[in-house]
């Protein structure tokens, strides 16, 4: 089933994104565990591979959500309005965010490494482009998932409160660098946000494999049902002759 294929992947890629955040780049980024902005450049400038190797992982994870979003439009069982509005803002988040992180790796470093108050002028915008507008439209993305997932009735009553709460998270995060929101809380509602993501795409996989079993089941009572009724018409035809 490309579906769970497309979601275990998905999950291992945002585990392997949340571990580089933690081992990697939580120095160096907005609201991290560097006390000052001086000591956030001095990391980057001091540790430019293992800056770049942090952010390796969360290139895969836009590669995975490509994935679940191909998944979505491939798979019969799914709208094909909603599949296809998911994939397209899918690719519209994946833009900005890799925009971002490629300068990020590249000129960022650069400039950490150089002139660092350039450097924090220019993070300014590419954390903006990463954190903010690839964010909103990853979390419009999520919503596509779950208009794909309601529709398809691979969906339960926990996924619906777990979603209540997570969209709306993802949304704060997203939204706070636009309204002077504080780094660290950003950062928070981030962390706990893909956490809670981690155990929505656990939920889902879950549902849809139950689903797959639902259905191989009345498929076989159906092709038993069929054989039993046709054994049953034969038989009087027999009996004649």
């Amino acid at each position: 089933m490309l579906l769970v294929r497309a979601l275990v992947v998905t999950i291992a890629a945002h585990a392997l994104g949340m571990f580089s955040m933690v081992l990697c780049l939580l120095p160096g980024m907005p609201g991290g565990g560097a006390a000052t902005d001086a000591e956030r450049v001095a990391y980057i400038a001091s540790h430019p591979w293992l800056w770049r190797l942090g952010w390796f992982p969360w290139q895969l994870t836009a590669l995975s959500d490509l994935f679940l979003a191909i998944a979505l439009l491939r798979t019969p069982a799914f709208p094909r309005a909603a599949a296809i509005f998911t994939l397209l803002v899918t690719i519209a988040a994946i833009v900005p965010d890799q925009f971002g992180q490629i300068a990020w790796i590249t000129k960022g470093i650069a400039l950490a490494s150089s002139d660092p108050l350039a450097y924090l002028s220019y993070e300014k915008g590419i954390f903006e482009s990463t954190a903010v507008w690839g964010a909103v439209l990853y979390t419009v993305g999520a919503l596509g998932w779950t208009w794909c997932l309601v529709t398809a009735r691979i969906w339960n009553r926990l996924l619906t409160l777990l979603s209540l709460v997570l969209w709306p998270l993802f949304s704060l995060a997203a939204v706070g660098p636009l309204v002077d929101l504080a780094p660290k809380l950003v950062a928070v509602a981030n962390a706990l946000g893909f956490i809670l993501l981690e155990a929505w795409f656990v939920l889902v996989t879950r549902a849809a494999l139950q689903r797959r079993r639902s259905s191989t089941t009345k498929r076989r009572r159906l092709v038993a049902s069929t054989t039993a009724a046709a054994h049953t018409a034969r038989g009087p035809r027999e009996n004649v002759r």
